[in-house]
């Protein structure tokens, strides 16, 4: 994750926003919800005390009345109620509440007066389509509220209205998330680049040595010897590297010969990866750091498969201060021989049919405690 972009940083920060405003709504409106619930539970204990009425052949008038002064009443105390109609004998309402804005989450009464008895019948909601907009309004600080108010009545009424209703509490939350956010992506890119600038040193670093190691090693290389190295592997090293080609390439045409040398490294580090871990790493440093984590390959040849990766790197771009020397390329060709030996000695991919995953018998890696190495076991 590439939080140095800065698409990519606000767009996660928003899209966290988003994700915490939309949690916080949810789990408020499950609440109105169930307040709902049982406010319609409550309403209905106070219409069945009232409904003895009905049932002791009082005048109905009198007992309609009494019932009419409690749902009154209640519905100026209830909260998240959507509407309550309550109806006579004849389906006439004799009294009626609702409200124009449905709500994310309420409840929905009906209360019908028979000859003898009052039936309540309540449902309870929770309307998503208006829940997502009400994560939109949270984020927008009601934005969609106002406008229509600005436009119609003037932007003095529209900041009346917003605190009389009290729409900022709507954002509050939001607000916090948004800061929460922020700072723990902020701290999060502190920490990427911390970790880039100290990879960026150490391979600087691992250069350095590189080179210094370079002299002492000059009179040690023999390009018969690379050349031989090369013939032995081309079934490995081809493509991209063709052996029969080779002394051209480092010695005549050097330019992206570090980047044939880090393709060549990815096919075989990804290639062992898939067959001892089905793993697809999301890049070769990735494919490095696993294959040394789960003790697959030495430290050496994982210093070597970095060398090898960060010279890859720089003959990929072009930069007149780091142009690569024949002496560099040769020695990084022998860093490469090393690696594919190690990796063969360790039976860790078949010498036979590198590549081929068509083969008859496949065969697994399984580690003998008696030899103390790794060794290949033909399974059908």
């Amino acid at each position: 994750m590439n939080l140095s972009s800065k698409p990519v940083f606000w767009g996660i920060w928003l899209f966290f926003v988003m994700i915490l405003t939309g949690i916080n709504n949810f789990y408020f409106y499950e609440f109105v919800e169930d307040m709902s619930k049982k406010n319609s539970e409550q309403l209905q204990l106070l219409i069945n005390s009232e409904s003895k009425c009905f049932d002791e052949k009082t005048n109905n008038k009198m007992c309609s009345e009494a019932l009419i002064k409690t749902i009154g009443a209640f519905s100026n105390k209830a909260l998240y109620n959507h509407s309550l109609i309550l109806k006579d004998q004849n389906n006439s309402i004799l009294w009626e509440k609702s409200w124009d804005k449905k709500a994310v989450a309420g409840s929905d009464i009906n209360i019908q007066i028979s000859d003898s008895s009052v039936n309540t019948i309540f449902t309870t909601y929770f309307d998503y389509p208006i829940f997502l907009l009400s994560v939109a309004r949270s984020m927008t600080f009601s934005i969609t509220d106002i406008i229509p108010i600005v436009y119609n009545q003037g932007i003095k009424e529209a900041i009346h209205e917003f605190q009389k209703q009290k729409m900022f509490k709507r954002t509050r939350p939001t607000i916090g998330f948004a800061i929460f956010s922020f700072l723990l992506l902020w701290l999060y890119r502190k920490r990427e680049e911390q970790q880039s600038e100290l990879q960026k040193k150490n391979e600087e670093a691992l250069i350095n040595d590189f080179k210094r190691q370079l002299e002492s090693e000059k009179s040690k290389i023999s390009e018969e010897n690379i050349y031989n190295k090369f013939s032995k592997y081309d079934h490995i090293l081809n493509p991209p590297i063709n052996s029969l080609t080779f002394k051209d390439i480092i010695t005549v045409d050097t330019d992206g010969i570090g980047n044939k040398f880090r393709k060549v490294l990815e096919k075989i580090l990804y290639k062992i990866l898939e067959n001892e871990l089905n793993i697809k790493p999301k890049d070769l440093n990735e494919a490095i750091f696993i294959l040394y984590k789960e003790n697959i390959i030495s430290s050496k040849a994982q210093m070597n498969a970095t060398l090898i990766r960060i010279y890859g790197n720089m003959d990929s771009h072009y930069n007149k201060d780091n142009e690569i020397s024949q002496e560099e390329i040769k020695t990084i060709a022998l860093r490469l021989i090393s690696i594919i030996e190690e990796i063969l000695e360790n039976n860790l991919l078949d010498n036979s049919n590198l590549f081929n995953d068509n083969n008859e018998h496949k065969s697994k890696k399984v580690f003998d405690k008696k030899e103390k190495k790794w060794i290949l076991v033909s399974q059908p």
